[in-house]
C-alpha cells in the first residue's frame, strides 16, 4: 500500500506559496528529507515537491501540536475541533505574519528579518490570536496579546517570543 501525505491533516493545512507538497512511501515513514536553506529552498534529493520547505515542515508541527494541546483544556470548543486552520507559508517578503479567524499568513525572509515560518514561537504566536476568535470572547479577550504570547511561550518553553525575527540583536521579536 502507498500512503501520500500533502501536510493536510485533520486541524491544520499547510499552502506553500513556493509550490505544492506531497510526498508518498510504501515504508510506512514519509521521509521529507533536511537540508540547509531558507524561503523556498527544498533539500538536496528532494522527494516532496517545491513545497517542502522549512516553514511548511515547521508550521505543521508545531500548530498541530498546538491544536492538540488546547484540545485537552477545551475538548468542546467547536473552532479547535470542528474546522482546520489553513497556514499560508512562504508569502511575498515582508517582516510580520498575521491571523484571521482560521487563516495564518507567514511571510518569507525580507530585509533585516528571517523567514517567519521558520521561527515557531511566531506562528503560536498568532494561532493565539485566532483562538480569541474561538473561545466565546468575540474575538476581543483583553489584554489581547496576552494569550497570543502564553501561547507562544507555553508551546516552545522559551520567554523570548520571536527569537530570530530579526537578523540582528537577541530577544528580538
Amino acid at each position: 500500500d502507498i500512503a501520500t501525505t500533502t501536510l493536510k491533516g485533520k486541524y491544520t493545512w499547510i499552502n506553500d506559496y513556493c509550490g505544492p507538497i506531497s510526498n508518498s512511501t510504501t515504508s510506512g515513514d514519509v521521509d521529507f528529507s533536511l537540508g540547509a536553506g531558507t524561503d523556498c529552498d527544498v533539500p538536496p534529493g528532494n522527494t516532496g515537491g517545491n513545497g517542502n520547505t522549512h516553514s511548511a515542515r515547521t508550521q505543521y508541527w508545531h500548530l498541530t501540536n498546538a491544536n492538540i494541546h488546547a484540545r485537552t483544556y477545551m475538548p468542546n470548543n467547536s473552532g479547535l475541533n470542528n474546522n482546520h486552520m489553513t497556514i499560508n507559508v512562504n508569502q511575498s517578503p515582508w517582516c510580520n505574519a498575521t491571523s484571521g479567524g482560521q487563516t495564518l499568513k507567514i511571510y518569507r525572509a525580507d530585509t533585516g528579518c528571517w523567514n517567519l515560518g521558520e521561527l515557531p514561537s511566531v506562528s503560536l504566536h498568532e494561532w493565539g490570536h485566532s483562538m480569541d476568535d474561538f473561545d466565546g470572547s468575540g474575538g476581543d479577550s483583553p489584554p489581547v496579546e496576552t494569550r497570543a504570547d502564553w501561547t507562544a511561550i507555553l508551546q516552545t518553553h522559551d520567554s523570548c517570543i520571536g527569537r530570530g525575527f530579526y537578523l540582528t540583536g537577541n530577544c528580538d521579536g
